[in-house]
């Protein structure tokens, strides 16, 4: 089950959002997040001059997928194995948007990310969590 995604600028600056599930978090505490992210992830670029693809935090998974001016965060339940494809078409969806910023991070910015990513994925991300949720083990 896809939990959300969290969409943050290279610099560490929080710039869009959306939980499907049970995360109800406030938007002081994801720029925290964000910036905390954003300084791991450079601490391990610096050291092993890699990006970080994942974090595992008990049942649930932080997929990454980076771009020059940006990363795309998708919180999953671990089981799931859709979040790097939504992560990617996130990306590939807003990477134009924001270019025409020049890494400007502003309302207008995130207003238009939402409604595009509103329309382009949010109903994707819905018929992936009715599909997980009828899966059942033996």
């Amino acid at each position: 089950m896809i939990l959300g995604y969290i969409i943050i600028s290279s610099e560490g600056l929080l710039i869009h959002y959306k939980f499907f599930s049970e995360i109800n978090k406030n938007e002081s505490e994801l720029s925290l997040f964000a910036g905390g992210i954003t300084a791991i992830q450079s601490f391990v670029n610096e050291i092993l001059k890699k990006d970080i693809d994942h974090i595992k935090a008990g049942d649930w998974t932080v997929t990454f997928v980076h771009s020059k001016k940006f990363k795309v965060l998708i919180i999953a339940t671990s089981t799931n194995n859709m979040a790097k494809g939504i992560a990617k078409k996130i990306k590939d969806i807003i990477e134009p948007i924001i270019g025409e910023y020049n890494g400007i991070i502003d309302n207008i910015l995130t207003e238009k990310i939402n409604d595009i990513l509103s329309q382009k994925i949010d109903s994707d991300i819905d018929n992936i969590n009715k599909s997980f949720s009828n899966i059942h083990y033996i």
